[in-house]
């Protein structure tokens, strides 16, 4: 009976359905270590320059499989969105990310990174893709509240005042970018993100340039193993996925 009863129980679940709780799982799971991993990242590489490297090797991926399946690139209004969407989501939010991270712990940043639907929710607005809503803005206030009451008596003390705004940018930053992803792209996602993260990086590069960083290459076996979990899992295949 036992078995019987769950048998029936789990041939209810649509394929579909797990499979969007397995990618919903996988998600969370590199997400949350990403931010650890760039504190390894950090502690070798400065970091502009380590996020500029990490997405350089992420487009040259992008590229060589755009290459490969011979995707079009985005073209007219899909093309400015693309470049949109590698200054905001790629360029600037990471280059605030990466600084942030030199002071802020990684648990503490991605707090700070639950700040993104907030304003998602209202760059949306300001752009027109959808109307206000009380339910949405009520959401938003209350999770709002709880960051900043899990992390608000930190501030200035165990964080950094400066770091704490970089990483708040960085969550203004993703947010304004998924939204021109919305308003503007609608090309091919992988030939998208070819173009987005090649401007990203190249954005960082000259952030990197203009700070007067020192280009250097990891020299541990653990700087290595974050970078290239960084590069492959944690962007390229976190990308895919969402």
């Amino acid at each position: 009976m036992r078995t019987h009863l769950s048998t029936k129980n789990f041939s209810a679940f649509n394929p579909l359905e797990i499979t969007t709780l397995v990618a919903f799982v996988v998600l969370v799971v590199i997400g949350g270590s990403n931010a650890v991993a760039v504190r390894f990242s950090n502690l070798e590489l400065p970091p502009f320059w380590g996020a500029a490297t990490r997405f350089g090797a992420v487009a040259l991926v992008f590229w060589i499989i755009t290459f490969i399946r011979r995707i079009p690139l985005p073209a007219g209004r899909s093309l400015i969105g693309a470049v949109l969407l590698g200054i905001f989501s790629v360029g600037l939010s990471y280059a605030f990310l990466y600084w942030g991270l030199l002071q802020v712990q990684a648990n503490l940043s991605m707090v700070v990174l639950a700040l993104v639907p907030l304003f998602t929710f209202i760059f949306a607005i300001v752009h027109n893709l959808k109307r206000f809503r009380w339910q949405g803005l009520i959401g938003a206030i209350i999770a709002l509240i709880g960051i900043l009451i899990g992390i608000g008596g930190g501030v200035g003390y165990t964080i950094p005042i400066p770091s704490f705004l970089a990483l708040v940018a960085a969550a203004i930053c993703l947010a304004e970018g998924s939204v021109i992803y919305k308003q503007l792209v609608e090309s091919h996602p992988v030939s998208t993100n070819t173009v987005s993260v090649t401007t990203g990086t190249v954005l960082l590069f000259i952030i990197s340039l203009f700070a007067g960083e020192v280009w250097v290459f990891p020299e541990t076996i653990v700087t290595w193993s974050a970078f290239t979990y960084l590069v492959l899992p944690g962007t390229v295949l976190f990308t895919c996925i969402l």
